[in-house]
């Protein structure tokens, strides 16, 4: 009997957890990968999805992910919509402000772009840079090759 009753408290914990959301960590405390590390490494492509999908929850309503395609290798693309408020599409940006893409990681080495990008939309969702957004919406795009960027390594290439 008592075997059953671990049982089931194991399944009710179990079951909780799985349908209780996670305490979010505040955007003050939150860190990419690499500040984390003391830039010892970088963000891997599902580091850089599940961080920009956090920022965005927090932001009040200045950043809004859309899901633009997969990769090649089928990881999941997307881009930061970012305003105040991030616009739900064209029709809602008004005439008045300038549209601006930011592509980053463009090549697979080239790492401090998209880790920069992580560092501004927090600071964005923060309120930190509204004053460029009562005339500019962008369109953040931090991390273009997924699949190159989770293939660093040191003897990737030859050359």
């Amino acid at each position: 009997m008592k075997k059953l009753v671990n049982i089931f408290v194991t399944t009710v914990f179990i079951g909780l957890a799985a349908v209780l959301p996670a305490q979010a960590i505040s955007l003050d405390e939150m860190k990419t990968p690499a500040e984390a590390s003391n830039y010892t490494r970088t963000s891997s492509s599902q580091e850089v999805i599940d961080f920009c999908k956090e920022v965005a929850k927090q932001s009040g309503g200045r950043i809004r992910v859309d899901h633009i395609g997969y990769s090649p290798m089928g990881k999941e693309m997307i881009v930061m919509v970012v305003g105040n408020p991030a616009p739900k599409g064209p029709e809602e940006v008004g005439g008045d402000k300038v549209v601006c893409y930011l592509n980053n990681n463009i090549h697979s080495g080239e790492i401090e772009g998209k880790e920069a990008s992580l560092i501004l939309a927090r600071e964005i969702a923060q309120g930190k840079h509204d004053e460029i957004l009562k005339d500019v919406v962008i369109v953040l795009n931090p991390n273009h090759n997924l699949d190159g960027n989770d293939m660093l390594g040191e003897h990737r290439i030859d050359s």
